[in-house]
Protein backbone atom coordinates (compact mmCIF):
# COMPACT_ATOMS: atom_id res chain seq x y z
CA UNK A 1 0.00 0.00 0.00
CA UNK A 2 1.45 3.35 -0.86
CA UNK A 3 2.21 5.98 1.57
CA UNK A 4 -1.15 8.21 1.46
CA UNK A 5 -2.17 11.91 3.23
CA UNK A 6 -3.50 11.08 6.47
CA UNK A 7 -6.96 11.90 5.49
CA UNK A 8 -6.96 10.01 2.29
CA UNK A 9 -5.53 7.45 4.23
CA UNK A 10 -8.73 7.40 6.74
CA UNK A 11 -11.45 7.85 4.62
CA UNK A 12 -9.71 4.76 2.83
CA UNK A 13 -9.43 2.61 5.74
CA UNK A 14 -12.75 3.33 7.39
CA UNK A 15 -14.96 0.81 6.24
CA UNK A 16 -12.74 -2.50 6.54
CA UNK A 17 -10.34 -0.81 8.66
CA UNK A 18 -7.51 -2.79 7.15
CA UNK A 19 -6.22 -5.01 10.07
CA UNK A 20 -6.32 -2.16 11.83
CA UNK A 21 -7.21 -1.60 15.56
CA UNK A 22 -10.41 0.47 15.52
CA UNK A 23 -12.24 1.90 18.59
CA UNK A 24 -16.06 3.65 19.19
CA UNK A 25 -15.02 5.50 21.62
CA UNK A 26 -11.52 7.62 22.30
CA UNK A 27 -8.51 5.81 24.43
CA UNK A 28 -7.12 8.87 24.31
CA UNK A 29 -8.89 12.49 26.07
CA UNK A 30 -5.98 15.06 25.70
CA UNK A 31 -2.30 14.97 23.68
CA UNK A 32 0.81 13.91 25.75
CA UNK A 33 4.66 13.75 24.98
CA UNK A 34 6.21 15.78 22.28
CA UNK A 35 3.91 17.50 20.04
CA UNK A 36 4.04 17.67 16.33
CA UNK A 37 4.98 21.94 15.52
CA UNK A 38 1.72 23.94 14.13
CA UNK A 39 1.54 25.13 10.25
CA UNK A 40 2.28 23.08 6.60
CA UNK A 41 3.68 19.91 6.41
CA UNK A 42 3.83 17.97 3.38
CA UNK A 43 2.97 14.19 3.27
CA UNK A 44 6.06 12.20 1.38
CA UNK A 45 5.98 9.34 -0.52
CA UNK A 46 9.26 8.65 -0.57
CA UNK A 47 12.11 9.98 2.07
CA UNK A 48 14.22 11.16 -0.43
CA UNK A 49 11.22 13.99 -1.62
CA UNK A 50 12.31 17.52 -1.60
CA UNK A 51 10.03 20.20 -0.83
CA UNK A 52 10.75 23.86 -1.66
CA UNK A 53 9.96 25.63 1.49
CA UNK A 54 9.23 28.75 -0.33
CA UNK A 55 7.11 26.97 -3.00
CA UNK A 56 3.51 27.63 -3.48
CA UNK A 57 1.70 24.18 -2.76
CA UNK A 58 0.78 23.93 -6.68
CA UNK A 59 4.32 23.84 -7.53
CA UNK A 60 4.98 20.80 -5.13
CA UNK A 61 6.26 17.36 -7.04
CA UNK A 62 3.80 15.16 -7.01
CA UNK A 63 5.32 12.87 -4.09
CA UNK A 64 4.27 15.19 -1.58
CA UNK A 65 0.59 16.35 -0.29
CA UNK A 66 -0.14 19.22 1.85
CA UNK A 67 -1.53 18.51 5.28
CA UNK A 68 -2.17 21.34 8.05
CA UNK A 69 -1.33 20.96 11.27
CA UNK A 70 -3.13 23.15 14.42
CA UNK A 71 -3.22 22.01 17.50
CA UNK A 72 -5.19 18.60 17.58
CA UNK A 73 -6.60 18.89 14.06
CA UNK A 74 -5.48 18.01 10.76
CA UNK A 75 -6.80 18.96 7.44
CA UNK A 76 -6.40 18.36 3.79
CA UNK A 77 -7.40 17.49 0.50
CA UNK A 78 -10.45 15.10 0.25
CA UNK A 79 -9.67 11.72 -0.72
CA UNK A 80 -8.68 11.68 -4.13
CA UNK A 81 -8.08 14.76 -4.66
CA UNK A 82 -4.89 16.27 -5.84
CA UNK A 83 -4.00 18.65 -3.55
CA UNK A 84 -1.47 20.95 -5.56
CA UNK A 85 -4.98 22.09 -6.96
CA UNK A 86 -7.54 22.14 -4.56
CA UNK A 87 -8.10 25.73 -2.13
CA UNK A 88 -7.14 25.04 1.01
CA UNK A 89 -10.69 26.59 2.21
CA UNK A 90 -11.72 23.42 1.10
CA UNK A 91 -10.11 21.05 2.75
CA UNK A 92 -11.26 18.98 5.42
CA UNK A 93 -10.49 18.33 9.08
CA UNK A 94 -9.49 15.71 10.93
CA UNK A 95 -9.27 15.83 14.66
CA UNK A 96 -6.54 13.83 16.49
CA UNK A 97 -4.81 13.62 19.53
CA UNK A 98 -1.23 12.34 19.68
CA UNK A 99 -0.12 10.80 23.16
CA UNK A 100 3.70 10.14 24.37
CA UNK A 101 5.02 6.40 24.30
CA UNK A 102 8.07 4.71 22.16
CA UNK A 103 6.50 5.35 19.61
CA UNK A 104 3.83 7.70 20.41
CA UNK A 105 0.48 6.73 19.15
CA UNK A 106 -1.97 9.06 17.20
CA UNK A 107 -5.37 8.59 17.57
CA UNK A 108 -7.63 9.76 14.53
CA UNK A 109 -11.26 10.52 15.07
CA UNK A 110 -13.18 9.76 11.67
CA UNK A 111 -16.69 11.33 11.59
CA UNK A 112 -19.61 9.75 9.99
CA UNK A 113 -20.13 11.24 6.55
CA UNK A 114 -23.73 12.76 6.44
CA UNK A 115 -24.51 11.81 2.81
CA UNK A 116 -23.36 8.68 3.03
CA UNK A 117 -24.57 6.99 6.97
CA UNK A 118 -22.31 3.66 6.13
CA UNK A 119 -19.34 5.44 6.14
CA UNK A 120 -17.75 3.77 8.26
CA UNK A 121 -17.95 0.46 10.47
CA UNK A 122 -20.94 2.20 13.22
CA UNK A 123 -22.68 4.14 10.70
CA UNK A 124 -23.83 7.50 12.50
CA UNK A 125 -20.81 7.19 15.49
CA UNK A 126 -17.56 8.67 15.12
CA UNK A 127 -14.50 5.47 14.36
CA UNK A 128 -11.73 6.06 15.42
CA UNK A 129 -8.08 4.91 13.66
CA UNK A 130 -4.34 4.49 15.15
CA UNK A 131 -1.60 5.54 13.99
CA UNK A 132 2.52 4.66 15.50
CA UNK A 133 4.54 8.10 15.22
CA UNK A 134 8.04 7.98 15.66
CA UNK A 135 9.74 11.67 15.59
CA UNK A 136 12.61 12.16 13.20
CA UNK A 137 14.08 15.16 14.06
CA UNK A 138 12.94 18.26 16.28
CA UNK A 139 13.60 22.21 16.27
CA UNK A 140 14.48 24.06 19.27
CA UNK A 141 11.87 24.06 21.09
CA UNK A 142 11.70 20.19 20.86
CA UNK A 143 8.50 20.46 18.88
CA UNK A 144 8.60 17.67 16.22
CA UNK A 145 9.51 18.72 12.84
CA UNK A 146 9.91 15.43 10.51
CA UNK A 147 7.97 12.28 11.88
CA UNK A 148 7.21 8.89 10.31
CA UNK A 149 4.28 6.70 10.57
CA UNK A 150 2.63 3.52 10.17
CA UNK A 151 -0.62 1.88 11.02
CA UNK A 152 -1.38 0.13 14.17
CA UNK A 153 -2.56 -3.36 13.17
CA UNK A 154 -4.08 -6.16 14.87
CA UNK A 155 -1.57 -8.64 13.96
CA UNK A 156 0.58 -9.67 11.38
CA UNK A 157 -1.20 -10.19 7.78
CA UNK A 158 -2.91 -13.25 6.92
CA UNK A 159 -0.58 -15.23 4.26
CA UNK A 160 -4.26 -15.62 2.90
CA UNK A 161 -7.12 -13.38 2.92
CA UNK A 162 -10.27 -15.34 3.66
CA UNK A 163 -13.09 -13.97 1.78
CA UNK A 164 -17.04 -13.11 3.33
CA UNK A 165 -19.39 -12.94 0.57
CA UNK A 166 -16.64 -12.73 -2.06
CA UNK A 167 -14.77 -10.05 -0.81
CA UNK A 168 -11.06 -10.81 0.88
CA UNK A 169 -10.60 -10.04 4.65
CA UNK A 170 -7.31 -9.25 5.68
CA UNK A 171 -8.02 -9.43 9.49
CA UNK A 172 -5.08 -11.21 11.66
CA UNK A 173 -5.43 -14.43 12.70
CA UNK A 174 -2.96 -14.01 14.62
CA UNK A 175 -3.41 -10.92 16.77
CA UNK A 176 -0.97 -9.22 18.95
CA UNK A 177 -0.86 -9.42 23.10
CA UNK A 178 -4.14 -7.88 24.14
CA UNK A 179 -5.86 -7.39 20.78
CA UNK A 180 -9.56 -9.21 20.66
CA UNK A 181 -10.62 -9.85 17.24
CA UNK A 182 -14.69 -9.79 16.92
CA UNK A 183 -16.76 -9.66 13.81
CA UNK A 184 -13.59 -9.27 11.43
CA UNK A 185 -12.56 -6.06 13.52
CA UNK A 186 -9.79 -5.55 15.81
CA UNK A 187 -10.18 -3.74 19.41
CA UNK A 188 -7.27 -3.27 21.90
CA UNK A 189 -8.53 -4.74 25.37
CA UNK A 190 -6.72 -1.63 27.17
CA UNK A 191 -4.35 1.27 26.40
CA UNK A 192 -1.25 -0.35 27.10
CA UNK A 193 -2.18 -3.37 24.89
CA UNK A 194 -2.76 -0.73 22.05
CA UNK A 195 0.78 0.49 22.65
CA UNK A 196 1.84 -2.80 22.47
CA UNK A 197 0.47 -3.52 19.40
CA UNK A 198 2.09 -0.39 17.79
CA UNK A 199 5.38 -1.35 18.59
CA UNK A 200 4.63 -4.73 17.35
CA UNK A 201 3.15 -3.43 14.37
CA UNK A 202 6.15 -1.66 12.63
CA UNK A 203 7.68 -4.77 11.07
CA UNK A 204 4.21 -6.90 10.57
CA UNK A 205 3.05 -3.23 9.06
CA UNK A 206 6.03 -3.56 6.13
CA UNK A 207 5.97 -7.32 5.30
CA UNK A 208 2.16 -6.58 5.02
CA UNK A 209 2.78 -4.24 1.92
CA UNK A 210 1.82 -1.24 3.77
CA UNK A 211 4.44 1.77 3.28
CA UNK A 212 5.64 4.43 6.11
CA UNK A 213 4.18 7.51 5.92
CA UNK A 214 7.08 10.46 5.75
CA UNK A 215 6.30 14.27 6.88
CA UNK A 216 8.09 17.16 7.22
CA UNK A 217 7.10 20.41 8.90
CA UNK A 218 7.40 22.94 6.01
CA UNK A 219 6.69 26.51 6.94
CA UNK A 220 4.26 28.05 9.42
CA UNK A 221 1.14 28.80 6.70
CA UNK A 222 -0.42 27.49 3.60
Amino acid sequence: MKAKALLALGAALSLSACNMVVSDKPWFDAPSGTQLKDGLWANLQTPDCQVDAAAPISAWPECASPMLITGTSYSGPPNGADGRTVSPDKWQALPHVLVGGDPQVDQLRLDPDPKSPQSNAWGNKPMYLYLALRPVARDGEGRIIAAERWPVLCGPMPKKPREKNGVPIFTSDKPFKGIRVQDDMCFAESAEALRGAAAASEAAALEGGFTKVHARWVRDGV
